[in-house]
């Protein structure tokens, strides 16, 4: 049986609603609970939504979505094992690495293309990287299609690289 977890500590704000899945009516919410009230909603699927992360065990495939660079990295050298997927994006491009975290070669691939916090250059209104709903969303749905390859017992790249300005996607 599928177990999911979700663990956001965020509240919604209005600049959140162009590029994610909430509606005006959620601003003030926690992301976590609102996000398990959409898809329940939608399929059905009930998960445990949980607030800040404070290194739980965390399963075996982790999509990795926090605002921070550093919370990123602690999240990634937690799992002894599993698949990390993580979702890096600006306006116009951005990047899914899918990094098998049992294989030493594929946690240094990640930590060789690490940016912290402080290169981050395009900021948004929450001090994040900006973004435009459609690349998130183009962006989501790669990170989904590597979980399935993994799942499908096929390796996925490494890294995806998308750059929707000039509709290039680059596998690493």
């Amino acid at each position: 049986m599928l177990q999911v977890t979700l663990w956001d500590s965020d509240s919604i704000e209005s600049h959140n609603i162009p590029n994610q899945a909430f509606g005006v009516k959620m601003i003030g919410r926690n992301k976590a609970k609102a996000m398990k009230s959409i898809v329940k909603r939608d399929t059905g699927l009930n998960y445990t939504a949980k607030g800040h992360w404070n290194g739980e065990k965390l399963g075996s495939l982790v999509f990795s979505c926090v605002d921070s660079m550093e919370v990123r990295k602690q999240i990634l050298e937690s799992m002894e094992s599993g698949l990390f997927i993580e979702v890096r994006m600006g306006v116009y491009h951005g990047q899914v690495f899918t990094i098998d975290t049992s294989i030493e070669e594929e946690r240094k691939f990640w930590h060789d293309n690490y940016v912290s916090d402080d290169l981050v250059e395009e900021k948004s209104a929450c001090g994040t990287s900006l973004t435009i709903g459609n690349t998130a969303n183009l962006l989501s749905s790669l990170a989904g299609w590597q979980a399935i390859k993994y799942m499908n017992n096929e390796k996925p790249p490494r890294c995806l690289t998308a750059c929707v300005n000039s509709y290039a996607i680059i596998e690493v």
